[in-house]
């Protein structure tokens, strides 16, 4: 099995969409300088 994302359904695993394209998810920092600016507009909005 191996990760791909559909811009219709998303993140899947099955291989039954035609325009699913290997894409593995975006990786974690715990360094993210970001992160919490990006999670606090997440809540808001």
């Amino acid at each position: 099995m191996q990760l791909k994302k559909c811009p219709v359904h998303g993140y899947i695993i099955r291989d039954d969409c035609g325009k699913a394209r290997s894409a593995p998810p975006p990786r974690f920092s715990p360094e993210d300088k970001y992160g919490k600016y990006r999670r606090m507009a997440k809540k808001q909005g």
